[in-house]
């Protein structure tokens, strides 16, 4: 056993945390008994339990109800669909909730009618999960349609399916695989058609040229403002479970900070 270099006692990292006498004027410097009464796993280690607020959070979106849909194509129809997706708090990951819409048009006009609008079902929460089930969903309204969607790599997957079907070497190292794979299923159904269009996204009309562009743009605008989050969309039992998760993030954050300045004074105590 080393000795302390601060006091000669026998050295560790929890005595120069918590008993050192060198580093008691660091401990006086900060609310010490709250830190104190934290858990060794957290104050020594920056080890946090697992929340119980955020596995409640998880579960309460694992039992998002999946939406109901039906087909709407008549016979030899070929739907125009335009699919967008949304997220909340995109660069916290527990803190996420997404949603999708399906709106459809009418070739040349400015009509649009929304389809399908529904929070993202299940703990998996992305933006691009979100798109990529507006597009599963979209694909389910009828056997023959032209899907646009404003997400470059949905596009490109689905092209990829329909060029070279379900390579498992491929896809088996993407994620989202559930999705992909119904997605393959519908497309493998006998009897449809369906073409698969990238629009920009968040064009200014003004610098769009052509009746087409200019109709795609315009619906893509539709399919955003359908997707969008809003309070019609989330149960007021899981808006009140995600205020509780994070105001308890809130807390850790502060929490951690206190813990890791608390380190850094400690350790810079010993500097020579």
């Amino acid at each position: 056993t080393t000795a302390c270099p601060l006091c000669g006692a026998d050295d560790s990292f929890r005595h120069r945390m918590l008993h050192c006498p060198a580093t008691q004027y660091l401990r006086d410097e900060v609310d010490w008994q709250a830190l104190r009464s934290l858990p060794d796993s957290v104050l020594l280690g920056g080890l946090f339990p697992h929340s119980r607020v955020e596995a409640d959070f998880y579960q309460a979106l694992d039992d998002l109800p999946r939406p109901a849909y039906e087909e709407i194509a008549q016979p030899g129809e070929v739907l125009q669909l335009f699919t967008d997706g949304s997220c909340s708090c995109p660069a916290n990951p527990s803190e996420r909730l997404a949603a999708f819409a399906v709106t459809m048009a009418e070739p040349g006009a400015p009509d649009n009618m929304i389809l399908l609008r529904s929070l993202l079902p299940g703990r998996r929460q992305c933006i691009f999960r979100a798109e990529l089930s507006a597009v599963l969903y979209a694909m389910t309204m009828g056997p023959a349609a032209n899907i646009h969607c404003d997400n470059r790599s949905v596009v490109l997957g689905c092209h990829r399916l329909q060029q070279f079907g379900w390579q498992e070497a491929f896809w088996d190292k993407k994620g989202d695989l559930d999705l992909w794979r119904e997605i393959f299923r519908l497309l493998s159904r006998t009897n449809t058609f369906y073409t698969f269009v990238w629009v920009r996204a968040h064009r200014d009309l003004r610098h769009v040229s052509g009746s087409v562009e200019i109709w795609r743009v315009l619906h893509n605008r539709f399919a955003d403002s359908a997707a969008s989050l809003d309070g019609t969309l989330v149960p007021g039992s899981l808006a009140e479970q995600l205020a509780l998760l994070k105001a308890e993030n809130s807390a850790f954050a502060q929490i951690r900070a206190a813990i890791h300045g608390f380190h850094r004074s400690i350790w810079d105590a010993f500097l020579p």
